[in-house]
Parts: structure tokens; sequence; C-alpha cells
């Protein structure tokens, strides 16, 4: 579930934003705390870590948060990357459980990395994903029977109410790209051509929407995420996501993680937009959720924790 038209957010934590590659890759966005550390995914080209910082203050001082953030110089695959973060997550926290969470593409990556850790011995006691959806998957497939077109129909006014609630300017914007979107597909087509070679991850994602300096992070991380297939996990997640659903899917409740979980997905709907998750009022509902269940992995380990 790739937001198509939310560039980084101006102003907004910028203390939160990634540096160089010779930097620690870890962000202590609430350090303190006797409970087990939740560790975030960046999103997107390294984003999201504003929103991180927004969750990390309404869930108590004695929650620690921490955020791995985004190198470009890393292989720009999700399995990669989820290689990569297993490896600085067993030097920074030696032992579980585990608590692993991310927004959108980081909650992709934060899946992958779960799995490694459970292939490998390893407890997560938690996985949070926060309006992710496993790309490739059964939650692509779209049958237009009556039910689904009811669902349709509920779905695009859904997302017609919010699309009002956008300021002038991204409305504006948002259908500038859709119609150059829509040019470009109508293009191939009249050369009777049904694809391109490789994957041009601006008709996902509004590129021009992005700041140069971050164009071309972003690229990489649309196109691995158009292209990866997630793998099934024997523990059990919790799904945190908005009503609303992408136009082209089938609308599953769980967004497809069902197929691929075999412990169970939680699912909590948040009010709110896609884009707006983290924001408030919505991010006081996404800690509250979260809160939960940290408090019931907690009970069950009064001596580890």
């Amino acid at each position: 579930m790739i937001d198509q038209n939310h560039p980084p957010k101006a102003g907004v934590h910028q203390s939160c934003a990634p540096k160089g590659a010779g930097e620690s890759p870890w962000l202590e966005i609430q350090p303190l705390g006797s409970r087990p550390p939740l560790v975030l995914i960046h999103g997107v080209g390294g984003g999201m870590l504003w929103g991180y910082a927004n969750l990390a203050r309404h869930l108590g001082e004695d929650q620690p948060v921490y955020a791995l953030k985004a190198r470009p110089h890393l292989p720009a695959t999700i399995d990669a990357m989820a290689d990569h973060y297993v490896r600085e997550l067993r030097e920074f926290i030696p032992e579980g459980p585990y608590l692993l969470g991310g927004y959108c593409f980081g909650g992709n990556i934060a899946y992958e990395m779960a799995c490694r850790l459970d292939a490998g011995g390893s407890r997560v006691g938690l996985v949070a994903l926060m309006n992710a959806s496993p790309p490739n998957s059964s939650y692509d497939e779209m049958n237009w029977t009556p039910a689904f077109a009811c669902k349709f129909a509920l779905n695009l006014a859904n997302w017609a109410a919010g699309f009002t609630r956008w300021p002038a300017d991204k409305r504006a914007r948002f259908i500038r790209w859709k119609l150059q979107m829509t040019k470009k597909r109508l293009a191939r087509l009249a050369r009777r051509r049904t694809a391109r070679p490789g994957i041009d991850a601006n008709e996902k994602v509004d590129l021009d929407s992005v700041p140069q300096g971050d164009r071309e992070l972003w690229e990489r991380h649309v196109i691995s995420n158009l292209r990866h297939r997630s793998g099934p996990y024997r523990g059990r997640v919790v799904l945190l996501r908005t009503r609303g659903h992408p136009i082209d899917c089938n609308y599953d409740h769980a967004c497809g993680w069902r197929d691929l979980v075999s412990g169970g997905v939680d699912v909590r709907i948040i009010p709110g937009l896609h884009e707006s998750l983290l924001e408030e009022p919505h991010v006081h509902r996404v800690a509250r959720e979260l809160k939960a269940s940290i408090d019931t992995l907690c009970a069950g380990e009064p001596g580890k924790l």
C-alpha cells in the first residue's frame, strides 16, 4: 500500500531526517524506559520518522522507541534491506522479544525482518503493520462479482470524501499527475505494447512532488516494493489500517495478510486517511492499540521485563 501522492512533510521534526551513510543507523526517538524497545522501520524514501516521533509521545515515558533510518548505499530490494537490518538489530538488541513495526513500505520490511528472526530462533513479540499490504499477493486480485462491486462503490465513496478534505493545491497536483499517467498508458496502448521494459515508479507515486535530492531513493524503494513477494510467517501480526483501500485491490479486511500469516492477524481500524494515520488526532488511537499489545506481552513475561 504505497501512498500515491504523499511527499515528505517539510518543517516537521526535521531532526528525525536520515543522515549520511557513515552515521549510526539508529534514531533514538525515546530511549528511556524498562519495556522491550519498539523498533520502527523507515517508510519509502526514508520518510515517516516524524510520524514515529508523534507516535512515541503517546506511548508513555516507559516505552523506548527507536527507528532504523534509510541508507542510500544499501541494495534496493526489500529482502536485502531486511537481511541487513536484522544484522544491525541483533547487534543493537542481542535478545528478544523483538517489537517491530513500520508504516506502509516500512511495514513490509518489518514483516520480512520478523520472518528472518523467527527462522533464526529469535522470539518476535510484536509485528505492527501500519497501513501495509503484501505486494503481488491475493490482495491485488480483483473479481467483479456483485459483492465486489458493492465494496468498490463504498471504497470509492470513502476515497472521494477524503479527496475533498485535501488542500486545493494537493488536489490539483494529484489530478495533474493522474492525467499525465493516463496519457502515458494510452500512448503505450497506441503503440500496441501492453508493458514497457522495467517498471515506471512514477506511475505508482507522484515523484514530481518529492524533493529532487530524495527522488532517486524514493524511486528505488517504490520499485523494490512493486517487485517484492512476501513469504509466510509463523507468528502473529497486528494490522493497524484506515478504513479505505487502494482502488485496485479486492478490499480484503486483512489486506491479504491472512494468506501469509499462520499465527493470525489482528485487524484494528483507525479513523482518518492513509496519509494522516500518524497525525493528530489519529496517532493517539494507533498508540493506544500498540500499547495494549505491548501490555499483553509484558504481562506474559514478568521475569524478563
